[in-house]
């Protein structure tokens, strides 16, 4: 499809699409958009009618990836539901509400990320997303939040997984200021390749557990995520197993 004046306007709200292209120098129009995306229509189940602009050249383009503008035709114009990037090739979109993206979060890692319509818009949803680790012979799925679910009666869990350059696991878990969290690393890190361990707070860093054990009394309530990756790797390192114990009362 040919982008209209009024997808055209949409888009230009976009101020990355609208900078590149003024300094690339060139003219505004339909048929120069229209160079830089693949348009099609999509009517969802429930009604809504979008267009998915997904990049193909220039301004198209952020970094190695697509892209992903979509809109929903609304009365006198169209209306951002979702801005976002992805392999061209992963955009996929169906009348159920769901739409899968993929990228390069790192060189070895890609995010094959799902996201939901809401009514409003397409909302992520972490629990339906994955990572894939890539590398010679290291090609597997993981999920991109691994939720912590603690058995009745206690309060520690032993966490098992893999990691190599740029690609591990991230868990998370829900915990009340006051309590008292402790992580132990139970195998050392491997020669060659060094395995941190983050605790986050939202966007905040809590602690980096350099060592082999940290112990924090939290300040918030809510949800904290455990970050678990290979980094620093020297020479050929495969996938190398990390084993952590994770209590909190």
């Amino acid at each position: 499809m040919t982008p209209d004046a009024a997808l055209v306007a949409a888009l230009l709200r976009d101020g990355s699409f609208r900078s590149c292209i003024e300094r690339s120098g060139e003219e505004i129009s339909s048929a120069y958009v229209a160079g830089d995306f693949h348009f099609r229509s999509l009517t969802l189940a429930s009604g809504p009618r979008l267009v998915i602009a997904v990049g193909k050249d220039g301004c198209g383009w952020q970094g190695q990836a697509a892209r992903v503008l979509i809109y929903e035709r609304a009365q006198g114009g169209y209306r951002l539901v979702l801005s976002s990037v992805s392999l061209p090739e992963r955009v996929a979109a169906t009348p159920d509400g769901t739409l899968n993206l993929a990228a390069h979060e790192t060189a070895n890692a890609i995010v094959q990320a799902t996201y939901v319509w809401n009514g409003a818009r397409y909302a992520f949803s972490p629990e339906h997303s994955s990572i894939y680790c890539v590398g010679p012979q290291r090609d597997n799925e993981r999920p991109y939040d691994l939720p912590i679910h603690f058995a009745r009666g206690t309060s520690s869990i032993v966490l098992r997984g893999t990691a190599f350059e740029n690609c591990g696991q991230d868990y998370s878990f829900v915990a009340r200021a006051g309590q008292r969290v402790t992580i132990e690393r139970l195998t050392p890190e491997p020669p060659g390749l060094r395995i941190p361990i983050f605790l986050d707070f939202r966007d905040d860093s809590i602690a980096d557990v350099s060592g082999l054990r940290w112990s924090g009394t939290l300040r918030r309530s809510g949800r904290y995520t455990l970050n678990v990756f290979g980094t620093d790797q020297r020479g050929d390192v495969g996938l190398q197993p990390f084993t952590i114990r994770l209590t909190i009362r």
